[in-house]
């Protein structure tokens, strides 16, 4: 395959883009105080949680782009505003246009788990096991303290909303249902 290389999206005559995700600053004369020569060398990109990404300038205004959706705005169909980027390979370094599909968010995450074997961190871990639970303390109306392992569970025994329990604890609501809640290890 050759490489390909067409104007990127709102930079046209500034930035071309190739089907192998570099791009290059085109080489031009800009007009200030002296007349200079900018561009002609292609652009090195930085990692942001494995995406390339580079400094676009026009008009004196920077703008952080995305390589891989770059690319595929030149050079995969279907572009719709409510579509992402799926890198078919799950490489996101691999930015090359035949890589790239416009996907919905829904279809996305089915390709990381389906396609990528990908595993959901806390799918059917509840109370104490998932990952994100943080163990709190129940204070009924008599002082008696009592420790649970997460919202959920308090919520579960007491018969209180959860969101109720989760107000108390980040201090918007003092009680509920006459219990004072706190995250276990956070003095009142």
């Amino acid at each position: 395959m050759d490489e390909e290389w067409r104007d990127v999206l709102g930079y046209e005559g500034h930035y071309i883009i190739s089907n192998f995700g570099r791009i290059v600053s085109v080489r031009r004369v800009v007009k200030g105080k002296k007349r200079r020569t900018v561009g002609g060398q292609v652009m090195k990109p930085r990692l942001n949680n494995g995406y390339a990404l580079v400094t676009l300038s026009l008009d004196k205004k920077m703008k952080n782009a995305s390589v891989h959706r770059m690319v595929a705005m030149a050079f995969c169909d279907g572009a719709r505003p409510w579509l992402v980027v799926n890198h078919k390979n799950g490489n996101r370094s691999d930015n090359r246009a035949d890589n790239l599909e416009w996907v919905t968010i829904s279809q996305n995450c089915i390709h990381a788990f389906r396609v990528l074997n990908r595993k959901p961190t806390s799918l059917g871990k509840r109370g104490a096991k998932c990952p994100f639970s943080k163990p709190i303390v129940a204070i009924s109306p008599d002082g008696t303290e009592t420790h649970y392992a997460g919202i959920s569970e308090a919520s579960r025994q007491l018969g209180i909303v959860n969101q109720s329990i989760s107000n108390c604890c980040r201090g918007k609501q003092r009680t509920s249902c006459g219990y004072r809640f706190r995250y276990a290890g956070v003095q009142v």
